[in-house]
């Protein structure tokens, strides 16, 4: 009688295989305010590599840039923001995957939604101080958003982005910034957000 034999393999979380990450960010900061900038830049360039050994995940590696501007005028403010990233393998089996969706992250997807090996985001931001609540800072503003994620370097298309705007409130906390805020997306994606933390 024939019979069929099967050996069973461990599941990933019990092999066991080393893994060494590189990682290197040059950062410029010259913003006034963590909670609410109103004057400044920020820019910043990063990278990460990884190699493994048998048994492991694929060597991976990506790039990043991102900078972000505050330009004011008595109660009104603009900020201009750009993001680009890149895993350089091309491949969805590594860790760095790029992610868009969230608040004023294309805020009309929800979060982490948007999944792929190369991201692109463009944002202009409005806020208008509009008094005091509390004896904090409040804030009433918009966003209007473009960007895309892709799974392959030769993918990117800026037509085939999507594009969100946002209307929000803000309030300087004293330790930290919280917003409310509605989020339309292209069709019918849309997102409400009560966001406590840094949001440029």
């Amino acid at each position: 009688m024939d019979q069929n034999y099967h050996t069973p393999t461990a599941p990933d979380y019990l092999l066991k295989y080393s893994q060494v990450e590189g990682v290197g960010q040059l950062s410029f900061d010259t913003v006034d305010d963590a909670s609410f900038p109103r004057h400044g830049f920020l820019g910043e360039i990063g990278g990460r590599m990884t190699g493994t050994s048998v048994g492991a995940p694929a060597a991976a590696s990506m790039g990043s840039v991102s900078a972000m501007g505050a330009f004011s005028s008595e109660r009104h403010t603009v900020r201009l923001k750009g993001q680009w990233a890149n895993n350089f393998n091309n491949t969805q089996e590594n860790s760095y995957l790029q992610r868009l969706g969230g608040f004023l992250n294309l805020g009309g997807y929800s979060q982490n939604s948007l999944i792929g090996t190369e991201k692109a985001l463009a944002q202009t931001q409005y806020l208008y101080k509009v008094g005091e609540l509390g004896g904090k800072p409040f804030y009433g503003g918009a966003a209007a958003e473009w960007g895309g994620v892709w799974n392959d370097g030769n993918e990117f298309d800026a037509i085939e982005g999507l594009f969100s705007g946002t209307v929000m409130v803000g309030l300087d906390t004293g330790i930290g910034p919280a917003y409310l805020g509605y989020s339309k997306g292209e069709g019918k994606a849309k997102s409400v957000y009560l966001y406590v933390g840094q949001a440029f």
